[in-house]
């Protein structure tokens, strides 16, 4: 890790990264392409690797300002798709999954105060 800033990055509610349903589609799109390129990636391997996508896009969910329920879905599939791929990482999927849960019961200015959003 480098101790300083480098770039600033500045979401919008209308950009492509606040799509979440595009940048999923998107994901499954290259993985399809890599898997004619190389079948011998196994199926299980893909679910967990969705699995961290949809972790991620749960994070965006919360950043995006996306509605409160929205991010609680995606860790669902997430967690449908594979449990050990969505913990994989278990302080930040617990830390993710803690924020969906408290943004819920939170007003919106309080959610943009707490996620940047």
């Amino acid at each position: 890790g480098i101790p300083e800033t480098l770039t600033f990055y500045r979401a919008n509610e209308k950009g492509l990264s606040a799509d979440l349903e595009a940048m999923h589609r998107g994901w499954r799109r290259a993985v399809a392409q890599v898997t004619v390129l190389d079948p011998s990636i196994l199926p299980a391997d893909i679910r967990a690797a969705e699995a961290v996508h949809l972790r991620y896009l749960a994070r965006r969910a919360l950043r995006t300002g996306a509605p409160a329920t929205t991010s609680l879905q995606l860790i669902c599939r997430a967690l449908a798709k594979s449990p050990s791929g969505y913990f994989n990482d278990p302080r930040r999927s617990l830390a993710i999954a803690a924020g969906s849960l408290a943004a819920l019961f939170m007003p919106v200015g309080a959610r943009r105060l707490a996620f940047g959003n």
